[in-house]
């Protein structure tokens, strides 16, 4: 089908977000790949563990400005039992928002949206959002919840009317200098039914996940830790690519690889360990900033060790984590690779946890660079006009 002006535009700025957010310089489309929703298998659910309550958080169009920029309520550890909730947003995202509460209380809107399977949601025609504002919102969701790679989310020619469309099939036109297609088609996409099996499918996986193998007396280290042990050793790292370990593609947000890739038990880039891992966390209230390094190089006692398998990028992308009161390096990509390479997911064997909770002096035994040229990989503060300030990392926990 046509897709509307709208909608056209704000694909155009999706495909945007995705360049800044993994540093492509061009886009491209596989136009010959269908996505089968029913591939998407249902999770079993823990008997034992009982049937979790909604906690009913206050819907966005109800809440007062000053609640919206609110955190959601930490049910895992005020209760001891994780609930979902499709409304969390990364505490660093309320704190640069705090004047401006509508674009909170958008981006809620579409996470509830998107997690009820809704095909539009409509705001109050009172709200006006300006056209930065909106990518505001588009960079919200992504930070938010993987299930953005499912559900494509776009404006219409009616005011304040925004449609959802799952497992997205494009046809495009000729790019432009900048990667950008002259011309976008919707040729098929998925029906909200469909779709619901493979949002209720994740909901359930980071739910057991998350009540069957953490407890709220953890630290958040030791939550942080166990959950990063569970993605490295489950999920395969299978890159086509040394040179583009991390690059997030068209595959993995147009045709939802980022989620299929957990009940296929495999992903194909390091960035889809780094949106997943940040979701868990997120949902936890657990600070993760990711950042990017560049101009660095990779140690000769890495490439000893990777030797073909190691990476070829002038660049490294990595995430800052705040556990316990303390700012530390944590590398999941790295993690898997070398992983992969010394035990090839043997059963059994865990993750050796060489870059969870590391310094910055240990980052520069693997990849190193110089501290000024660390900086915040995020598109929201690349459209504020900021790019903030890395913390140091100055001691390493005893996950070594």
């Amino acid at each position: 089908m046509k897709m509307k002006t709208g909608m056209k535009r704000n694909l155009s700025r999706i495909i945007s977000f995705m360049m800044v957010f993994t540093l492509l310089s061009a886009y491209g489309c596989n136009k010959g790949k269908t996505i089968d929703p029913d591939f998407y298998p249902t999770q079993e659910v823990n008997e034992e563990a009982g049937e979790v309550e909604n906690i009913n958080p206050v819907a966005p169009e109800q809440a007062t400005d000053e609640d919206i920029i609110k955190p959601e309520r930490n049910t895992f550890k005020e209760d001891g039992k994780y609930v979902y909730n499709p409304q969390v947003i990364p505490d660093w995202i309320l704190k640069t928002f705090e004047n401006n509460p509508n674009v909170i209380r958008v981006a809620k809107q579409a996470l509830n949206a998107i997690n009820n399977c809704e095909s539009e949601f409509v705001l109050d025609e009172d709200l006006k959002l300006t056209k930065e504002e909106v990518e505001y919102v588009y960079g919200i969701v992504y930070y938010s919840t993987p299930l953005y790679a499912i559900a494509g989310l776009y404006e219409t020619d009616e005011p304040n009317v925004y449609h959802i469309s799952y497992f997205q099939e494009f046809s495009v036109g000729e790019e432009d200098e900048n990667g950008v297609p002259s011309d976008i088609n919707l040729v098929g996409e998925a029906s909200p039914e469909e779709a619901k099996e493979t949002v209720d499918a994740f909901k359930d996986y980071v739910t057991e996940t998350i009540n069957n193998n953490l407890t709220k007396d953890m630290s958040e280290a030791e939550m942080a830790a166990a959950l990063y042990k569970i993605l490295v050793r489950d999920i395969k790292l299978e890159v086509k690519d040394t040179e583009n370990y991390q690059g997030l593609s068209e595959e993995s947000f147009i045709s939802g690889e980022m989620i299929k890739g957990i009940f296929d038990k495999k992903y194909s880039s390091g960035g889809e360990f780094v949106r997943l891992y940040s979701f868990f966390l997120t949902q936890l209230h657990i600070e993760s900033r990711e950042v990017i390094g560049t101009s660095g190089f990779f140690t000769d006692k890495l490439k000893t060790e990777l030797g073909e398998k190691v990476p070829v990028s002038y660049y490294w992308s990595w995430q800052i984590l705040y556990l316990d009161g303390e700012y530390y390096n944590c590398d999941i990509t790295l993690e898997a690779i070398v992983f992969a390479q010394r035990y090839g997911y043997e059963e059994g064997i865990e993750p050796d946890m060489i870059y969870f909770g590391f310094s910055d002096k240990e980052r520069n035994e693997s990849y190193k660079v110089g501290k000024s040229s660390v900086y915040y990989n995020d598109a929201i503060l690349y459209n504020t006009g900021s790019i903030g300030t890395v913390p140091n990392c100055p001691n390493s926990l005893d996950f070594h």
